[in-house]
């Protein structure tokens, strides 16, 4: 390439890398004061972000506000020891703690004032958590007290007057820790412009709250005093409250290890002398938890804790039996000779893991368990033949009377199920004939109470005057003669399925179908016993096919006990598909 050439290009790239370091000087990146955020395309939107973190600060204050409202219920619920209450208020906290937690991953403001918020509520969470088992330690202490005065026992009460100094103690550095907080929390409000006053007052309430204590362990100290250089006696104690229940009540149990060394030690608590569970003392030789009266039978038993060579008093519970239901609903399976058992054991509220028999001509055939909701499933193979059948809830391990179900009579041709029969029901020729005879008996009383009062109103005048009792009355006669005669079979069934449920509310609706259907057949076809002979019987009615798909959801509700929202459907579409048809043909 020729000089010349190489000159002449090098002249045009210096000349192009001349103009365009002109061009960007011509436009310099100046922050003003008056614009303090650049907007050049090299820069992020500021106003968006700015309207981001505004919005998002909207978002957060309702619940920032939330978080520092449930402080002063849960400060002066623990202060008056009602624990439940607390324990609810605290759960709401702790709920509202979560989604600030979340808005703030979400948002990415872990750099910002709302995290150290967020920090100092989650702090104030745990300090409260620690309160509440401080005030169970306390409830414990209260009760050993009040025991060993009544026995007049000293050595036991002084063991308890060392358990209440090392109370103090850890309650004292709790408030430290939550006084501090709970002011961070108050300047951090503020800033945020939330009303404070309840965090405020709480921080009364547990000041309050560890005074009290304080007061009433040194009262405990002057009558029985302890010193520094004394050690307390090795002991286990143990309470067991209440002291008598039922089943799925909650028993509370609790006590003290005491002397040296009694931090984070294994007790055993045994029941009748037998095994039950293990806990942890804490750092003062508490322990305490609860149980609810399950798998235990009725009568007297005996709790007691024991920790290596030492052991508590026995503390008794008394268990009372209680009543119980069990429901059992039977469906054939098609072309096999099986049948599905479904039900549930209940007593004031479900039992579960609970063993349930499946009783087969007076045998147990089978035995399945309640699930959590009390509910149960199995199946029989049932060969030929005719069977009775039910199911039984016999455990003398819980305190539950025993109970069976209803008895149900189950046909089986060997290859197929041919017929479910609850026991004890009416027969259908005799429903229609009572159902019958009541409704044309019924409707010539109700005719002649309405031509005895229309006759009377017409002998009155035919402007009566106002407030005329004789008027009135008749005007209540008519409406509710009206109300009676108007109302509609799907408003019957209403009403049964809000008071009986769905299986009691199916049925009566398919008596009273069946006895409208008595008036379309011949007199002499009414001794048909069973509904594939009433269904022979209606094969000409234009409506045939609609009584039996009736017929095939009602017995799948009534004897196949489903309560599926769709066959719930299905069923109040078919009966009033069903009295249309009935009621044209009368």
């Amino acid at each position: 390439m020729k000089i010349s050439h190489i000159s002449l290009i090098t002249f045009f790239s210096l000349t192009i890398t001349a103009l365009y370091l002109l061009s960007l000087g011509s436009n310099p990146i100046l922050y003003s004061l008056e614009l303090e955020k650049p907007t050049t395309e090299f820069h992020s939107d500021i106003n968006a972000e700015e309207r981001i973190f505004l919005n998002s600060s909207q978002d957060m204050t309702p619940i920032m506000q939330d978080i520092l409202d449930y402080s002063g219920p849960i400060a002066l619920n623990i202060r008056m020891e009602d624990m439940d209450a607390a324990i609810g208020d605290l759960q709401q906290y702790y709920n509202k703690y979560r989604n600030l937690d979340r808005l703030v991953i979400n948002l990415d403001m872990s750099e910002s004032e709302i995290e150290e918020f967020q920090d100092n509520t989650k702090l104030q969470e745990e300090l409260f958590r620690e309160l509440l088992m401080a005030s169970d330690d306390l409830d414990t202490l209260k009760r050993l007290e009040f025991r060993y005065r009544d026995q007049n026992d000293i050595t036991s009460l002084k063991t308890v007057a060392f358990q209440g100094e090392a109370l103090k103690k850890k309650i004292h550095k709790i408030r430290e820790k939550y006084n501090l907080v709970n002011e961070e929390i108050v300047n951090q409000g503020m800033k945020f412009e939330l009303n404070t006053s309840k965090v405020e007052q709480a921080r009364m309430d547990i000041n309050r709250f560890v005074d009290e204590i304080t007061e009433e362990q040194e009262v405990r100290k002057k009558e029985i005093p302890i010193t520094n250089q004394e050690i307390p006696e090795k002991k286990l104690t143990l309470l067991v409250t209440p002291e008598s229940g039922k089943y799925w009540d909650v028993i509370h149990y609790s006590g003290y290890l005491s002397g040296t060394d009694i931090s984070n030690k294994n007790i055993t608590l045994n029941v009748d002398n037998t095994y039950y569970t293990d806990l942890l003392t804490n750092d003062i030789g508490h322990y305490s938890s609860y149980i609810y009266i399950e798998q235990i039978s009725t009568g007297p038993h005996n709790f007691t804790s024991v920790y290596q060579s030492l052991k508590s008093e026995q503390q008794p519970l008394f268990v009372t039996p209680v009543n119980s239901t069990i429901d059992l609903y039977i469906q054939a399976v098609e072309n096999q000779p099986v049948v599905n058992l479904t039900g549930n054991l209940l007593t004031h509220v479900q039992v579960n893991n609970a063993t349930v028999h499946s009783i087969v001509n007076n045998a147990s055939w089978n035995t399945t368990l309640t699930n959590q909701y009390g509910n149960y499933f199995t199946n029989l193979t049932l060969p030929q033949g005719t069977y009775q059948i039910y199911t039984a809830f016999n455990d003398n391990s819980y305190p539950i009377h025993p109970n069976q179900s209803q008895v149900y009579e189950v046909v089986s041709s060997g290859t197929s199920i041919l017929s479910i029969r609850l026991l004890g029901e009416i027969d259908p020729l005799i429903i229609f004939i009572i159902v019958t005879g009541g409704v044309v008996g019924l409707t010539g009383i109700i005719i002649i109470i309405f031509r005895k009062y229309v006759k009377k109103l017409t002998f009155q005048s035919s402007e009566p005057k106002t407030g005329s009792n004789d008027y009135q009355f008749i005007e209540t006669i008519d409406e509710e003669l009206l109300a009676y005669t108007e109302r509609a079979l799907s408003d019957h069934y209403l009403i049964v399925l809000q008071k009986k449920g769905l299986s009691e509310a199916a049925r009566e609706v398919y008596q009273i179908i069946l006895t409208n259907i008595t008036f379309t057949i011949p007199r002499k076809e009414v001794n048909a016993h069973t509904i594939r002979e009433i269904s022979e019987i209606l094969s000409s009615k234009p409506y045939s096919n609609i009584f039996s798909a009736f017929t095939r959801i009602y017995e799948k509700i009534r004897y196949g006990g489903s309560e599926k929202v769709d066959d719930k459907e299905n069923f109040e579409t078919q009966f009033e598909e069903l009295d249309q048809a009935v009621r044209k043909e009368e």
